[in-house]
């Protein structure tokens, strides 16, 4: 969810992201209440960056940061594709 106030503008940068990077299986959205973040992610104001990886409506894995480097996007993607595997049944 990107939070901003320029919702025309980030609509279409989510969009060009998506498409650049293959993504479909993530949700990339934008906020309704613009920059304000709601209340229940109990996000840090101070921080520039949040991203939350979900399962099943829940936050199982939280990054926060201000400046992101190549090593926090790998620490990213591999939580994301840990949650995104199949699952054995």
């Amino acid at each position: 969810m990107l939070l901003s106030d320029e919702k025309t503008k980030q609509k279409a940068k989510l969009k060009e992201v998506a498409e650049k990077n293959k993504i479909q299986k993530v949700a990339l959205t934008l906020n309704a209440s613009g920059k304000k973040a709601p209340g229940s992610y109990k996000l840090d104001p101070k921080v520039k960056h949040t991203i939350l990886v979900y399962e099943k409506k829940k936050v199982v894995h939280n990054f926060a940061f201000n400046k992101i480097s190549k090593e926090d996007i790998q620490k990213f993607v591999a939580k994301a594709k840990e949650v995104l595997k199949p699952k054995a049944s």
